[in-house]
């Protein structure tokens, strides 16, 4: 390896992405191939005030969150550049979502025309260009959901599943989605399952573990995919 891979986690609320890219860096870090995380930009604002019930716009709150997004990744992308042996190494930039994800929340032609506008940037084009993997994790079991672990979540389980839908069909085309559900024994091979699909990708030997995942090339893939996690599709 020797080029940077950058690479989204997302899902719904409650899916496990932060207890994921934690072990994700761990891990790949322990490989001596330097890894680095950009925080969740949406968390970010709400935990310092910018919340969507300020704005007489609820579309604006996504182009705040864009615009975070963008500097975030800018922002560790070079923190990363600038480590030692990087180019010879290579490294991982594993992003808690990506700006696709504002899709679930706001009007495509909103989000193109925020890009375009105020960033000078193709939706289309940075969605096929801009991330190398895109893996979207299944909201948890009813039995295990919870809010207390996130000050900036506010949405039950049902709103949870909604979302989750929503962000899986705002990745749906790229070239490179991963969906990892539930069925697995418990949440450690749900991110094992994870980690095997980021070390495919970077070219290094996999963790020992059960693999369960599916790369979203058809619509029958999909649709199970949603209905095995009780998330309508129509």
């Amino acid at each position: 390896m020797s080029k940077i891979k950058k690479v989204v986690l997302t899902g719904g609320p409650c899916s496990g992405k932060s207890t994921a890219i934690s072990k994700i860096v761990e891990f790949i870090n322990s490989l001596g191939i330097k890894t680095i995380s950009v925080p969740e930009a949406a968390t970010e604002l709400k935990s310092n005030g910018v919340v969507l019930e300020n704005f007489k716009n609820p579309s604006l709150f996504q182009s705040f969150i864009i615009e975070k997004i963008l500097f975030n990744e800018n922002f560790f992308m070079k923190a990363l550049k600038s480590g030692k042996n990087i180019k010879k190494t290579g490294g991982l930039l594993i992003c808690d979502r990506g700006i696709h994800d504002c899709l679930a929340y706001a009007n495509k032609e909103f989000i193109k025309k925020i890009l375009s506008k105020e960033h000078k940037l193709n939706l289309e084009m940075e969605f096929t260009s801009r991330y190398d993997m895109v893996i979207c994790l299944s909201v948890a079991p009813e039995k295990y959901y919870t809010t207390a672990n996130n000050d900036a979540r506010e949405e039950n389980y049902q709103e949870a599943c909604r979302l989750g839908k929503k962000t899986v069909m705002a990745w749906v085309g790229h070239p490179n989605l991963i969906l990892v559900d539930n069925n697995y024994n418990n949440f450690n091979e749900k991110v094992n399952a994870v980690i095997q699909n980021i070390a495919q990708l970077i070219g290094v030997p996999k963790p020992i573990s059960i693999e369960r995942k599916y790369l979203v090339k058809d619509s029958i893939k999909l649709r199970n995919f949603l209905e095995k996690d009780k998330i309508k599709t129509r």
